[in-house]
């Protein structure tokens, strides 16, 4: 007994001062010479849309802590507002009329999708796209790659899939339930690499790709090299890439409608693309 606890605390010890030396190996790691490179000229992902969740106003309509009015007028409260006031001030989109419709609840999928298929056949969004060949991909970035996670702490995820854990509350550093990693919505490079390998052996040619920006930020210049680095790695597969930056989120979940193939990003709008298409598409794929 005793000396399968010191097994047991030999692997501990092991692991926990490997763990350390990885860490202090990538806070120290130089990536100035990447950084200083990438030039301060960016795409305009903004979308116009700063309270328009359209995610969390299905999946999370009714967590109140969500929807409080916007009080500070800053950056990091640009999206909080009341689900009555969104309603009104998005009058005639896909989320007012299925807020309206559900009263207020969550989740009620029968509701939305009955929603998007009388949209989708009048809608310009209604493409002729080969579904045989053809992949829908939504990039995230915007505030999670300009604002909370740029600079050492994106080159860190991106080339090292290396995460940055930060403590909210700063009384207690102690506090668990506090501590954000704020790199979770970059994704290594070496994911995409493994993504264009699998739709290869899938036939897919043609990559559509899907972003934008729900936020107001001065520069997108972390969020323009992450999808120019992105596009790279799919064209080195040989792959043709169309680009659609900062539409509307109504016309992007319409225009998801003409795929079966879809590689998701994090968040509550992946999750509601693939959700309501695995619900209305019975070919419908989700590629991870």
């Amino acid at each position: 007994m005793n000396k399968l606890f010191l097994i047991i605390f030999i692997i501990l010890i092991t692991i926990t001062i490997f763990n350390i030396c990885t860490y202090c190996y990538y806070e120290n790691k130089d990536y100035s010479n990447i950084i200083d490179d990438i030039p301060d000229e960016s795409y305009d992902f903004y979308t116009n849309l700063d309270a328009y969740r359209l995610g969390d106003g299905f999946n999370l309509t009714e967590k109140k802590q969500l929807w409080i009015p916007n009080i500070k007028n800053d950056i990091c409260s640009y999206h909080f507002d009341t689900l009555e006031n969104i309603v009104k001030k998005f009058k005639g989109t896909i989320l007012s009329e299925y807020l309206i419709k559900a009263n207020y609840k969550q989740k009620k999928y029968d509701i939305l999708l009955e929603i998007l298929n009388k949209r989708f056949l009048k809608s310009d969004q209604n493409k002729n796209i080969d579904k045989s060949n053809s992949v829908l991909i939504h990039i995230r970035l915007g505030d999670t790659t300009d604002k909370d996670c740029n600079g050492r702490c994106f080159m860190k995820k991106f080339y090292d899939n290396q995460n940055t854990i930060i403590q909210q509350d700063k009384d207690n550093l102690f506090n668990i339930s506090k501590l954000m990693n704020i790199s979770r919505y970059v994704t290594h490079h070496r994911y995409y690499h493994k993504i264009a390998k699998k739709l290869k052996k899938l036939g897919i040619i043609n990559i559509y790709i899907i972003c934008g920006a729900h936020i107001k930020l001065n520069n997108y210049k972390y969020s323009t090299y992450y999808l120019n680095e992105i596009i790279k790695i799919f064209e080195s597969y040989d792959l043709k890439i169309y680009l659609k930056m900062a539409q509307h989120p109504d016309n992007d979940l319409l225009f998801s409608m003409n795929f079966n193939y879809f590689v998701p990003s994090h968040g509550m709008y992946s999750k509601l693309i693939s959700d309501v298409n695995k619900k209305n598409n019975n070919n419908f794929i989700i590629i991870k």
